[in-house]
């Protein structure tokens, strides 16, 4: 905090500067006939008279939103800019200045005039600067070179119109040239500053500007360069004639009244011919840089605006050269042939001297090269960066990293440029890319916190962050007093959900520098995952404050906005996030606020989406809403899974602007069960996939039924059906013969979005058609959590589905009596889907592991419209089913079967029956108590889905899902069966004091990958030493079940255990 303030501080400082040279300039100009205490007036007048302006812009709010865009800027510029900052520079000249007792001629207004301009200046420079939040250094700077030099020749143009303006005899005249002048000046403002309004549109622009560019094949930016270069050059040149004149003046009154300055070494130092020359010429030299650098970056493909912004600076940086050290500079051929002479009268010492001379000047003159070889190869560099962001920012992603390129060609260590070469990788979602070249900028700067930071935000865009956070944590190692980067890291712990470690990170960083903007932002993003979305808005309402360019809490509050259906607050936002930063998803949302308002947003996408990367995601999305691209196109340009995520998301939105809510229930809920839980569009598809389900449900508050929903079975539009009935009558039917069927647990189904987490396939019914029985979950289901049962039918000798109008399923127990029948509605041949609540889910599957067979009856209707049975058939309830029910239920409901619910014969022993040679040693007695501690708060649950030998027979191939509950990621260390532990190399070590014939230290084998929060992901587990295994299970004796568990550890090494069941027997 303390150097933040020092530092702006000192940029406040070093933006007088200016206003010291041009002081210089103006007193070396009068050659002591300007009163020192008349430019004093002077200055202080202008800043005095700089708050006039400030009282007109009350009007400006109003005027903009009155006025067509195009008339405002024009207003704005010339009328408000222009004409008022002019014309209070010109009330303080005519009242203040020119009546002065000490002012003595042309010369004295001219030069008291440009200290007018110079006063306001400074004070326009200091609000500027206390205002910028976090840009104040480039403002500082760049107002140093620009505006104060500006108003300060534009003094002088003043000065000297209102000079020629007293010589007019008849008041009329004088009057006439005082008002002309005043208008010449305004103009010379408005020129400067209309091409800056109009690029505060940008990318956006004007017609007129765009016809232009079109006409002269010139982008707008380049136009817009252009035209501020013409307007510093004529400004230049209208000062460089009131100089003139200045001198002329002096020519012809030298004999008038000499001013001193005080104290005597200031006016030494400024009136001498060496500050003259040296003053004059490093001026000019600082003119020169700016074109070569210009030049150079350009020639490495650099966008034109370089150059032509470097010509601007050029301008006038050589006009206050030539004012400071005209004279010395016209007289210098002549002081050169003095100083020969001189040199060459030296004394009989000259040979020693000129010897000297030459060597200090040689030394001078390669050290001098060699810093200006370094320094001009580092600014070129930076060139071409800022020049790769601007067409980055104007979604020219390409050109841009071939600016970056070049930029690295010229100084291959320049850290800034692979940041943001890989911010532009990540822009195009190439990952790989971008860490390729963070990770080499890392050992290029291994200590620089920002380089591990910046690596660290692409993992967290890979939503790997096990190796985010620790890159974080490492970031903050080296560099424990940058805000930026407690705030990047605060925002990955919101994404895993650890709010508490966020909220830390945020309060650490408004500790580090309060008011910071990014940090509201990031307790913005913290109260939106408790689902505060009124602190929410209030913290980023605190960001926009402190902040009115931060693009990401406009953004961030629009889409709360949103999400309430203040759909005119959240528009008003998303126009200032993608008028401020990156607009590539806020243009989506913009079109959907403007749906919701009953506007046309078309064009303004059109607009909008021409600056965004046409060969990056979600361009598609934008080309999809424009209707200039088919779904299937943009289908196929979904290849990865947050992108199938984003336009099942967007098309759900697209279908409920559209006003077709029935179609927009299916993306939703598809985007509910694949976007991850850290995005932002998770939230709004499970609220908006609810909210509409329970509409066309026509359900009232609390029931689970699904009816409305949509599937696509066997060709065919299929209509849900409904929760079961509570008092379903037992079918009268005789039961048919039992049959053998497949039961199993089933993985995630990506298509569907659906976890089929119990499933009974190959169902032969007796009319010759066959079945299957899913029962299953949504994905990251909300709190009111919906349980499927699905049940299909197609008739394999017509090859088309069976033509069943309801169903019914039942189980029955062992005194063929039905203990809990579950009715589904008519579907659409052959399909039939109801919802179920948790307790009757939980119902089913207890019922089912107890009973005998699962009865499944079809039903038609006859000629008399009467209920008939039409196709039968029951499916034998054996130890495979039980197994897959076990699992199925650990799956559904994260529950295992209790005991009272199995079989007595099923149960296992209370505890391992292990030989005493293993239970005597106390490290292992106290290894299994943990393990049976930690497992029984496992956030992690996992369920066998099959086995298989691998084609040596040496290993077992598992594929296991593991759904991780846990706020972090996690990786599989360990697999212990009872005592015998099972060990990844990569990540579990050989315990010291457990007994090394109870550990395989190499027998585990699971892909790198990490399984991130809230994640459920497919598992293959490689595991070898099998002799060893069996060795061990027969020393233990005949088990009828053995207790296995699985060790996953977090990023830092925190474990979670959990148990998987069915396992064991495969080792047998």
């Amino acid at each position: 905090m303390i150097a933040d303030s020092f530092w702006r501080l000192g940029a406040l400082f070093g933006s007088l500067v200016p206003g010291v040279v041009i002081a210089a300039m103006l007193f070396r100009l009068g050659e002591r006939r300007l009163s020192p205490r008349l430019l004093v007036v002077a200055i202080a007048s202008g800043a005095m008279i700089a708050i006039l302006p400030l009282t007109l812009t009350i009007f400006e709010p109003i005027l903009s939103t009155k006025l067509d865009t195009t008339l405002w800027l024009f207003v704005r510029a010339f009328g408000f800019a222009g004409l008022s900052e002019e014309g209070a520079k010109l009330l303080a000249c005519l009242f203040i200045v020119a009546p002065y007792y000490q002012r003595r001629g042309r010369m004295n207004l001219i030069l008291a005039c440009a200290g007018v301009g110079l006063g306001f200046a400074l004070i326009e420079n200091v609000s500027y600067v206390l205002r910028a939040p976090d840009e104040w250094k480039s403002v500082a700077i760049g107002r140093a070179l620009s505006a104060v030099p500006g108003h300060a020749l534009l003094g002088l143009v003043m000065g000297h119109g209102l000079a020629s303006a007293e010589l007019a005899a008849q008041t009329t005249l004088r009057v006439f040239k005082v008002a002309l002048t005043w208008l010449v000046c305004a103009t010379l403002h408005g020129l400067y500053d209309l091409p800056l309004f109009i690029g505060e549109l940008l990318p956006l622009s004007l017609p007129f500007v765009l016809k232009i560019g079109s006409y002269l094949s010139a982008a707008t930016p380049t136009l817009l360069s252009a035209a501020i270069l013409f307007a510093t050059a004529l400004n230049a040149v209208l000062a460089l004639r009131a100089i003139a004149a200045c001198r002329r003046d002096l020519a012809a009154h030298a004999n008038g009244r000499v001013y001193r300055l005080s104290p005597k070494m200031i006016e030494r130092v400024v009136f001498a011919k060496a500050t003259g020359l040296l003053l004059g010429g490093l001026l000019a030299l600082l003119a020169i840089v700016p074109v070569v650098i210009g030049v150079f970056a350009t020639a490495f493909g650099a966008a034109p605006t370089i150059a032509l912004s470097a010509g601007s600076v050029c301008i006038i940086l050589g006009t206050l050269s030539w004012g400071v050290g005209g004279q010395e500079f016209l007289a210098l051929p002549a002081d050169i042939d003095r100083w020969k002479r001189a040199f060459l009268n030296f004394s009989h010492r000259r040979t020693i001297a000129a010897t000297t001379l030459a060597a200090v000047s040689v030394s001078a003159v390669f050290g001098l090269l060699y810093w200006s070889y370094v320094g001009l190869r580092h600014s070129i560099a930076i060139a071409l960066v800022a020049s790769g962001a601007s067409l980055a920012d104007g979604g020219s992603i390409d050109r841009a990293i071939s600016n970056f390129n070049a930029a690295l060609t010229v100084q291959s260590d320049l850290l800034v440029a692979y940041i943001a070469r890989a911010d532009a990788y990540r822009t195009l979602q190439n990952y790989d890319r971008a860490l390729a070249d963070l990770d080499h900028a890392a050992s290029i700067h291994p200590n620089d916190g920002t380089a591990h930071a910046a690596l660290a935000q692409i993992y967290s865009a890979k939503h790997d962050y096990v190796r985010a956070l620790p890159e974080f944590n490492r970031a903050v190692e080296l560099d424990p007093e940058n805000p930026a980067i407690y705030i990047a890291r605060g925002s990955a712990l919101n994404s895993t959900g650890d709010t508490s470690g966020a909220s830390r990170d945020a309060d650490r960083a408004l500790e580090l520098k309060p008011n910071m903007a990014e940090a509201h932002a990031l307790r913005g993003q913290i109260y939106t995952s408790r689902d505060e979305v009124s602190q929410a808005i209030s913290e980023y309402g605190e960001a926009i404050g402190i902040d009115p360019k931060n693009s990401g809490a406009y953004f961030a509050r629009g889409r709360l906005y949103f999400e309430t259906q203040n759909f005119g607050a959240a528009a008003e936002d998303f126009v200032k996030a993608a008028a401020k930063g990156d607009r590539s998803f806020v243009i989506l949302w913009l079109f959907l606020a403007r749906g919701h308002l009953g506007q046309d947003g078309n064009r303004e996408l059109a607009i909008w989406s021409e600056t965004t990367p046409k060969n990056a995601w979600p361009f598609p999305l934008a080309e999809l809403y424009l209707g200039s691209r088919p779904l299937a196109q943009v289908e196929e340009a979904a290849t990865t899974n947050d992108q199938k995520c984003e336009l099942a998301f967007y098309l759900g939105q697209l279908h409920i602007v559209t006003k077709n809510e029935k179609e927009a229930v299916q993306p939703l809920t598809r985007a509910k069960n694949l976007c991850p839980d850290d995005y932002v569009e998770t939230r709004l598809a499970r609220k908006d996939s609810q909210r509409l389900q329970a509409a066309l449900d026509g359900a009232t508050a609390g029931t689970a039924s699904l009816q409305g929903s949509k599937s696509n079975v066997a060709g065919g539009r299929a209509r849900a059906g409904v929760s079961p009935s509570a008092n379903v009558q037992p079918d009268s039917t005789p039961s048919p013969p039992t049959t053998k069927a497949i039961w199993r647990t089933m993985l995630t189904n990506g298509s569907s979005g659906i976890d089929r987490a119990l499933r009974v396939e190959g169902i032969s019914i007796d009319d010759g058609s066959v079945a299957i029985v899913s029962l299953a979950r949504p994905r990251n289901r909300s709190l009111q959590t919906e349980y499927v049962m699905t049940l299909t039918t197609r008739n394999l000798s017509k090859k088309t589905a069976s033509n069943y109008l309801s169903a019914r399923v039942a189980v029955v127990g062992d005194h063929s009596s039905e203990t809990v029948a579950i009715s589904l509605p008519p579907g659409t041949a052959g399909f039939f889907q109801g919802g179920l609540s948790r307790a009757a889910v939980e119902q089913f599957i207890g019922a089912a592991y107890h009973g005998r067979v699962l009865k499944l009856t079809f039903f038609g209707v006859d000629a008399m419209n009467a209920r008939i049975p039409l196709g039968k058939t029951a499916v034998e309830i054996d130890d495979d089913a039980r197994a897959a029910l076990e699992l199925g239920a650990h799956g559904l409901t994260d529950t295992a079967i209790t005991a009272s619910e199995k079989k007595s014969s099923d149960l296992p022993a209370k505890e391992p029956q292990l030989s005493k040679s293993v239970t005597r040693d106390d490290n292992v007695r106290r290894y299994l108590s943990m393990i049976e501690a930690e497992a029984a708060q496992s956030q992690i649950s996992v369920a066998l889905l099959s086995a298989k030998r691998s084609p040596d027979g040496a290993d077992l191939i598992v594929t296991a899902q593991v759904k991780n509950r846990w706020n972090q990621a996690v990786m599989l260390g360990e697999l212990s069966v009872e005592a015998f532990r099972l060990l990844n190399p990569n990540l579990s070590k050989v315990t010291p004091t457990y007994p090394e014939s109870l550990i395989s230290a190499r027998a585990l084998n699971v892909a790198a990958e990490p399984i991130a929060a809230g994640e459920t992901k497919t598992l293959t587990i490689r595991i070898g030493d099998l002799k060893s295994l069996r060795s061990f299970l027969e020393s233990q004796g005949p088990s009828r079940q053995r207790h296995a568990t699985l060790t996953f550890y977090g990023p830092s090494g925190q474990r979670n255990v959990a148990r998987i069941a069915g396992i064991t027997k495969l080792f047998q």
